[in-house]
């Protein structure tokens, strides 16, 4: 627990939520393009925006030498956000899949292709993920 969230005002066993809670909640207003917000999800969206601020600057740096981790990330940001390309492929890209997807007939045909999605980290039917708790 932040001691410093804690709203001294609260009897915490009337509300111990916002006991525990409402000093920060009170000067943290969710931001209007969020349904919630709290510490973790602001150390998210901070970390966020610092990732797509490295990936703009590898994108627009020329200068990288041709085939260095830079270079390949800045030209794979690049590719993935050149919007009039993407909306001019459409769905071709997956297509192959859509035809792997078509071509299934049976049960087995349907665990081999959950099974080969699993493994390229698609989460296909279920998936699996861990959880920590907060201390």
């Amino acid at each position: 627990m932040n001691l410093s969230s804690l709203d001294k005002t609260c009897k915490p066993c009337q509300d111990f939520y916002h006991y525990a809670n409402g000093k920060w909640l009170n000067d943290n207003p969710i931001p209007s393009d969020y349904s919630d917000w709290s510490p973790w999800r602001e150390l998210w969206v901070g970390t966020q925006q610092r990732l797509r601020g490295i990936l703009e600057q590898v994108a627009a740096d020329n200068s990288d030498a041709s085939g260095s981790s830079e270079q390949k990330l800045g030209g794979f940001y690049a590719s993935c956000m050149n919007e009039p390309r993407v909306k001019a492929d459409g769905v071709k890209p997956l297509e192959p899949e859509l035809q792997r997807i078509r071509a299934m007939v049976s049960m087995s045909d349907l665990q081999a292709e959950v099974a080969r999605l699993q493994s390229q980290g698609v989460e296909a039917v279920f998936g699996f993920s861990s959880a920590g708790l907060e201390g």
